[in-house]
């Protein structure tokens, strides 16, 4: 419990510090985009090569982890896509609003989550963090383009495998797993340069996920922010316990998938929602609300299904 705890609470401190730099204008919203662009293009592919090149991922059970999050991530979202009908008849629900309830419940804060899985479960955590981005975030990322060109009203975009593989998430996972199935010696030098930038990802991660909480958009909760944390922060993680249990994951590992499925959405959702025609102010009080309420559900969650 105390380690739980700690863990989440250093890495709250650290969000409210980004908060804090960005509402009193100690850092302009150009530098934000500077050192966001430096964080996703550099920091954070060094740490998925690194982690994954130096992973040995005989030693985890990496096919069935990828299977569950694949799973769970997967059966909430055609949960909630059957469910739209009965919420835009009973609810008004929107197109709009529908798509960024959607991206609400499913969508990870990878910054978040390779904060706990360091801070929780050290090499191992990050082992099995990688195998989940490999597993889910093509996929969510596909998914979220054709919610959104589905249910948007604006520009649709467009989407290619060129874009796909653009993401630095992606292709940071395709090299480090590569270089790990082919043995390829790698120089150390080269090795601790990856290692020093890699640690710049965690600070620079929860620094921006703080520095996009728009508090003025919170309000009183609405049904759609409700419904969109309810999935994302308690309904995702004890599904994916329950398939978690079948599939014979316990201890860390299924640990390491509580704090994969219970973290907040992406911050990233708001910028792909207002681009694409989605309603940009409900994602932004569902990223709000959602970055604040896990302080209280991810611990709960963790302590209640990771025993």
């Amino acid at each position: 419990m105390p380690g739980i705890l700690d863990s989440v609470t250093t890495i709250l401190l650290v969000t409210i510090l980004g908060w804090w730099l960005r509402d009193r204008g100690h850092v302009t919203d150009e530098h934000w985009r500077g050192f966001e662009h430096i964080s996703f293009q550099v920091f954070f592919p060094a740490l998925i090569i690194y982690a994954l090149v130096k992973a040995d991922l005989k030693s985890v059970p990496a096919l069935n982890f990828g299977a569950v999050m694949f799973g769970s991530v997967a059966s909430a979202g055609l949960a909630l896509l059957a469910a739209y009908p009965l919420l835009n008849r009973r609810f008004g629900m929107s197109g709009p609003a529908f798509a960024s309830v959607f991206q609400g419940a499913i969508r990870w804060n990878t910054f978040v989550a390779v904060g706990l899985a360091d801070q929780l479960f050290g090499k191992r955590g990050l082992t099995l963090f990688a195998v989940a981005i490999v597993a889910i975030i093509p996929a969510i990322n596909v998914t979220s383009v054709l919610i959104l060109r589905r249910f948007g009203e604006g520009d649709k975009g467009r989407l290619s495998a060129v874009d796909l593989l653009k993401n630095p998430f992606i292709w940071s996972s395709i090299v480090g797993l590569t270089i790990n199935a082919t043995g390829l010696p790698m120089p150390t030098a080269l090795m601790t340069a990856a290692d020093i930038c890699g640690k710049a990802s965690l600070p620079a991660a929860l620094l921006l996920v703080g520095s996009g909480l728009r508090l003025a958009d919170l309000g009183r909760p609405s049904m759609p922010v409700l419904l969109s944390s309810g999935i994302k922060l308690i309904g995702l993680p004890m599904l994916a316990a329950g398939i978690g249990r079948l599939a014979g994951l316990t201890g860390p590992d299924l640990g390491v998938l509580l704090v994969c499925t219970a973290v907040p959405t992406a911050g990233a959702a708001y910028i792909m929602t207002r681009l694409m025609g989605g309603d940009s102010r409900l994602m932004a009080a569902i990223i709000t609300f959602e970055t604040i309420a896990c302080a209280v559900t991810l611990p709960a969650m963790l302590l209640l299904l990771g025993g």
